[in-house]
């Protein structure tokens, strides 16, 4: 008689005396196991395998199922990672939760090579420090002395382009912070950023360009530097400069 798929039950009848035997075995058809009871009779009353009862006997025997019955293997996650351990070459640097890399180590980690501390232009500090605030002067882009895509926003310089140059801007602030204190790492949050855009008549996308100065301070800070912000438009800047960052910043 058949009871399922897989399963076989086989015997001359119900009686005392008999010995039953359960083999878990490989099936022939599916590739599944069998399980088979056989013998001549029941014993009286047969409970959990390898214990007897009356004059009959139940065992069980199990034999290895070949790798093809039970599917691939599950890909394993090497302790190791699951651990936070050691670096793994696909998996990139790992740092222990919590502890995120410093500025120093994320500019490295970006790419991105501060430019030479600015020297000031006129009878002005780079950086005035009091107390645990800093005060970063304008910074505006220059190459050899001569300011980069001069003139007004949206008229002679595309947008875009202005959002890279206060992106730079900001890179120049950081470099004055990073010779007054030895190193950015000892810049804890950005308190205020103000970006002012040299905007032709009837431009009103300040805030994007403005957009350029902060995103690179949280790309390397972090959100918790994330600062308040003014954006503004302006007739004119020194040199014909398109755009001007200021900071005030917030240190150890």
């Amino acid at each position: 008689m058949r009871t399922g798929a897989g399963d076989s039950v086989a015997g001359d009848g119900v009686g005392a005396g008999g010995g039953a035997r359960l083999a878990d075995e490989d099936g022939a058809a599916d590739g599944g196991g069998e399980l088979s009871v056989a013998g001549s009779g029941s014993a009286t009353g047969v409970g959990v395998a390898g214990f007897s009862a009356g004059s009959g006997s139940v065992s069980f025997s199990r034999r290895k199922r070949r790798k093809r019955d039970i599917g691939p293997a599950r890909a394993e996650t090497p302790s190791l990672l699951r651990r936070g351990g050691p670096p793994h070459m696909f998996f990139g640097r790992r740092y222990p939760s919590g502890m995120p890399s410093s500025p120093t180590e994320r500019l490295r980690e970006l790419g991105i090579a501060l430019p030479p501390p600015p020297k000031p232009a006129g009878t002005y500090s780079p950086v005035v420090r009091d107390g645990t605030r800093l005060w970063v002067s304008g910074q505006i882009v220059t190459e050899q002395g001569k300011v980069v895509r001069p003139g007004l926003v949206d008229r002679d310089v595309a947008p875009e382009t202005a959002r890279d140059l206060a992106r730079r801007a900001s890179l120049q602030a950081l470099s004055a912070l990073a010779a007054e204190l030895g190193s950015l790492d000892h810049v804890k949050r950005f308190l205020r950023v103000t970006v002012y855009v040299a905007s032709s008549p009837g431009f009103d996308r300040q805030h994007e360009v403005a957009n350029g100065a902060t995103e690179i301070l949280v790309q390397v800070f972090g959100e918790a530097s994330r600062p308040a912000r003014v954006a503004v438009g302006v007739a004119g800047l020194p040199l014909n400069a398109p755009v001007e960052v200021d900071f005030l910043a917030g240190t150890d």
